[in-house]
């Protein structure tokens, strides 16, 4: 299985998001990929459920970049599509 790199970020500061349409984008994006609501998923090794999609416009956690909200043993994430894959 290929390793998938995460991103690592900083909380001290607002992300660069795109304008308000990229966080859509993602979203549909994200569908369109299957990543749907009550889909189970695989963050590494740690299984999750998506339930729901990430609105945030901006903040170090924007929807543009981490549209996915997936529910694990460990709290919810907030998750880009290359973290994640579907189970």
């Amino acid at each position: 299985m290929k390793k998938k790199v995460l991103e690592t970020v900083t909380g001290s500061g607002s992300a660069q998001c795109a304008e308000d349409g990229d966080t859509r984008k993602a979203m549909h994006e994200a569908q369109a990929k299957g990543f749907r609501i009550g889909r189970p998923v695989r963050i590494g090794a740690v299984m999750g459920m998506i339930i729901g999609y990430n609105i945030a416009g901006g903040g170090p956690y924007c929807g543009a970049k981490f549209p996915l909200l997936v529910q694990t043993p460990f709290g919810t994430a907030k998750c880009s599509l290359a973290e994640i894959s579907l189970v």
